[in-house]
């Protein structure tokens, strides 16, 4: 883990952790975290961090506060388990903004352990480390690995992925359009069906996921035996263009792709890595900046992952 730069232009007009919060979101956070990431830290921020966190002087702001706050939040919002996605962001938003504020010498000492539940929350799930990640990008190519690595590479969960189409999908800027999720149906008859439904407007996930080169070296591939498979299927191919699919178009089926990704990570050793320890992943190596994904880049590309978003769209 590398040391973090930060950089305020000028500290003398915050005087409320609120005004930190703004202007860290704006100044500091666009440096240290992808551009998706920025935006998810943004919304938890006005939908749930800003109305309980308004108005508090800093120099009041202590660790028996930040903890009473944060449980509030949870209090507030009973939608939201405490090892959702949601909460995960609403606790790494607030830790990563009261180690910077720390930093910058606007707190005298480091509040972020004020925070619950943050080993529940962060150790729930395995990760991947550096090599286990070279050994499955190295893996001869198989069914559904290009969706294992799309989760690796981009954080977004299995029903995300199982509701893109070909038309969310921009290779030219390397970004996914997620704003819809897909419902799987049992009838009394015992029956699965699924349904494809749009998530609401304001919804938190909606949003614009970037992917990395690497996930499009991989996509290649997986376009052109889409493409066989489709005039194999013939007229039985399903009318929904789903990016990723089963062999007659239809989605993904959880069940077979849960099998398949156990073999997977039994094959490189770490059975026990779920869909969520991926995401965790790629959060972990967004958040603490570790030295995964640069290593990765090196080694196929002989540039770091820095050198990359430089030159690239991410």
């Amino acid at each position: 883990m590398r040391s973090r730069q930060i950089s305020i232009s000028d500290l003398s007009g915050i005087d409320s952790f609120d005004q930190w919060m703004q202007r860290w979101l704006k100044e500091v956070c666009p440096l240290q975290y992808k551009p998706n990431t920025c935006v998810k830290f943004a919304q938890v921020y006005e939908m749930l961090i800003r109305g309980i966190f308004s108005g508090i002087p800093v120099e009041r702001l202590d660790e028996k506060t930040v903890r009473r706050k944060f449980l509030l939040i949870r209090r507030q919002h009973p939608e939201y388990s405490r090892t959702s996605s949601t909460v995960r962001l609403v606790y790494d938003c607030l830790h990563a903004a009261l180690c910077d504020a720390y930093r910058c010498q606007l707190t005298s000492r480091d509040l972020s352990p004020g925070l619950c539940g943050c080993k529940r929350i962060s150790q729930k799930n395995g990760t991947l480390k550096e090599e286990e990640i070279g050994r499955l990008l190295v893996l001869p190519d198989r069914r559904y690995l290009v969706v294992v690595v799309a989760i690796l590479l981009t954080g977004m969960k299995i029903g995300e992925l199982r509701a893109l189409l070909l038309s969310d999908m921009d290779r030219e800027k390397g970004t996914f359009s997620v704003y819809k999720t897909i419902v799987d149906i049992k009838d009394e008859k015992g029956n699965r069906s699924w349904e494809l439904q749009m998530m609401p407007r304001n919804c938190l996930r909606n949003r614009t996921v970037y992917y990395p080169k690497l996930l499009d070296d991989w996509l290649e591939p997986w376009m052109r035996k889409r493409e066989t498979l489709k005039k194999s299927a013939g007229e039985s191919w399903k009318t929904v263009d789903f990016l990723f699919c089963e062999a007659n178009g239809q989605p993904i089926r959880v069940n077979r792709f849960y099998r398949r990704m156990k073999e997977i990570m039994t094959e490189i050793g770490r059975p026990d890595v779920s869909t969520e320890g991926l995401r965790k992943t790629v959060m972990m190596a967004d958040r603490y900046e570790m030295e995964t994904y640069e290593a990765v880049y090196a080694a196929q590309y002989g540039e770091t992952w820095e050198e990359h978003k430089k030159r690239s769209w991410i």
